[in-house]
Order: C-alpha cells, then structure tokens, then sequence
C-alpha cells in the first residue's frame, strides 16, 4: 500500500526533508512539503490525506505540541514536537532533535560527557539541544537575546545562564550549538573561545562567518538534519524510538528501503524504548553510524530544487485522494483562501527558498 510522508512548516519550499526522507523510504511511497494556515490545520491535512507520517518545523514544534494525542517522554520533556505519525485515527508526536545534535557534534569528534557547551536560543531547538547535551553528560550553557527565555530554559534543565547583553567570565567551550536566525550574532562574540560551532541554520549566518573568520571548525546544520530525521524515520515509518535500525548489517552497509513492521498495541507511541534510549544516552548508544550511511545522506541533501520545475499543489475542498497521491514539491494548503492570497503565499515561498 502505498504511503505519504510529509514535512510541515512555514516557511517550507527550503525545507531539505524531501531529499533526506526519500532516500529512505520505499520507492512506491512518497515525500512532500506542506505549508499549513495553522498548527490545527495539519491535524486536519493529516486526517484529510492520511499522511503516515511527518516532520515539524518552525513554527509549529510548540504550537503542535497540545494538540496530539500522546507524546513521547523526549517530547514531553522538551516541549516540542519535530515528528508525528498517524496511526488508528490518532496522531503521536516525538523529537528527536536533541539526537541530531548529539550526532552531529559526537561526529565532528566532540566527546560530549564533561564537555563544556554554550547553546544560543531559547527556542524549540535549542530547547532540545540542551535537553539532549545534559543527558549527554555535558556542562551546558544557555545565552538568549531575551533574557526570560534563556533564565526559563536553564532553570528548565539545570543548565548555566549566560546573559546576552552583559556576560560574565566565561569559559573555554568545546563547542558552541547555534539555533539563532543567520543574521543574529551575540554582542559578545568577540569574547567567545570554543573548538567547533554548531549551526542550525542551512544558509550562511553571521555566526558562521564569524568562526570561521577565526579558524574555528563549522559543524553545518546538514548534520543536525541527518541524525534527526534518521531517528525521525524510525519513528513514523518504523514506528520506533530507538536508533535500533541503525545497528543492523544492512544500514551499515548503506541505505536500504525500510519495511514498516506491524503497530504496536493502541498506536501509541512505544515509551519503554524511548525510556531505555534516554537511560543509555550518556553512552550516545546507536549515533555511531556508519560513515558510508552519512555519506550516502550528505549526497541526497545536495540535490536541490530547481525553481522553473516546481510542481505545485493547493489544497481544498476539492482535491481528490489520487491528486493528492502525485508527487508534488509543494503543497499549500487553500482552505477559505481566495486564488490572490495563495498565489500570494507560494509567491512569498519562491522568494525564501530562491531570493529575488
């Protein structure tokens, strides 16, 4: 049967999902970007067009998090979701965001547990970053540009505050994990020393032109991408929350199709595995993958689109499940909108994702 999978966001048309997912799903099942009116609308694109599962972005990793019907406990625990699946009339949220920055840094050669890490942000990101670092075993750091949010995360995880505005002595840090917007940089910038940089974002920041100008090591957010969705895959197509599948002869070799094993009980999501991975994480079990995996990922991500060959689809009362089925770029969900203000939105899609 065939299956759809999904990445919901607003802005979305840049989303690099699509690349990643497809290589790991089955060649008969396909991957879109959807560009919801609201967090409320995605349940109901979901229910709508029985999507099996998908990723979470900005801005509905917290907007998102209410309104599901069960969560597991990583979700819970960082109060957001990054990935949902639709089981037996219910959706079910995970994250798996703090696995992407643990890979990501454990595989540029940072040794997490001690370590001393500054996370920039304070929102759903950062949030999972340093949820997943204090597991780790790691001395975390938290700076925001609104000092509420950053203090409010700290206290959160018993994590360091730093305040944006006016620092006080700060260590050396083995890395700093970014999740500002390519044009923030923090005041004291000048000041930092730290070995690696994380950063969230996929286009150029100044937090990245910044290190660099310094010789200091760029982790790109690809990365982050990477480990994430791969722990998202085994959630919504495996419907897992471990890393399991990662350890098998077949991934280590390169990628293979995944097969969906049967749902476990009322479809809720499986908490003892995810219990059990969060009781290992100071040993980061499962994010030794295998280099020919990531390199095979990192080709996929560097397919890109090409504007003149967007095949676009607006969603409404009158799309069919066998349109819908067709592969698609985009897809903008029209509800109650008139033609000018959807063209005006995948207008404003074209312009994030191309510029001009």
């Amino acid at each position: 049967m065939k299956k759809t999978y999904a990445v919901f966001g607003k802005p979305v048309l840049h989303s690099k999902s699509p690349q990643l997912f497809r290589s790991m799903i089955r060649n008969h099942d396909h991957y879109t970007r959807i560009l919801p009116q609201s967090a409320e609308d995605i349940l109901r694109i979901v229910k709508l067009v029985n999507i099996t599962g998908a990723s979470i972005t900005s801005p509905y990793k917290l907007l998102l998090l209410p309104l599901l019907d069960d969560l597991t406990p990583s979700a819970r625990a960082v109060g957001a979701v990054n990935c949902i699946r639709y089981e037996k009339g219910g959706i079910y949220g995970h994250n798996t965001d703090f696995m992407g920055v643990i890979g990501a840094l454990e595989q540029a050669g940072v040794i997490l547990c001690g370590a001393k890490i500054l996370v920039l942000g304070a929102g759903g990101a950062a949030r999972a970053a340093v949820y997943g670092l204090k597991k780790a075993g790691s001395e975390v750091y938290v700076c925001n540009r609104t000092q509420s949010k950053a203090e409010e995360l700290a206290a959160t995880f018993g994590a360091n505050f730093i305040d944006w505005e006016n620092p006080k002595t700060m260590p050396f840090f083995d890395a700093v994990v970014s999740t500002l917007l390519p044009e923030a940089i923090p005041p004291f910038a000048g000041r930092l020393t730290y070995g690696k940089l994380l950063d969230a974002v996929y286009k150029p920041s100044k937090m990245s032109e910044f290190s660099r100008s310094r010789g200091v090591t760029i982790i790109r957010g690809d990365r982050w991408l990477i480990f994430q969705g791969l722990a998202a895959a085994d959630f919504y197509v495996n419907k897992d929350t471990s890393l399991s599948h990662l350890q098998t002869k077949k991934l280590k070799t390169g990628i293979q199709q995944f097969s969906v094993p049967a749902g476990r009980g009322n479809g809720a999501p499986d908490r003892r595995i995810d219990k059990s991975l969060q009781h290992q994480m100071r040993a980061s079990a499962g994010m030794n993958i295998a280099p020919p995996l990531i390199k095979r990922l990192e080709e996929a991500l560097s397919h890109g689109l090409h504007q003149e060959n967007l095949r676009i689809l607006v969603l409404n009362e009158k799309t069919t499940t066998s349109e819908f089925n067709k592969p698609y770029d985009l897809v903008v969900s029209g509800f109650g909108l008139s033609e000018e203000a959807v063209k005006m939105i995948i207008d404003e899609e074209n312009h994030l994702a191309f510029g001009g």
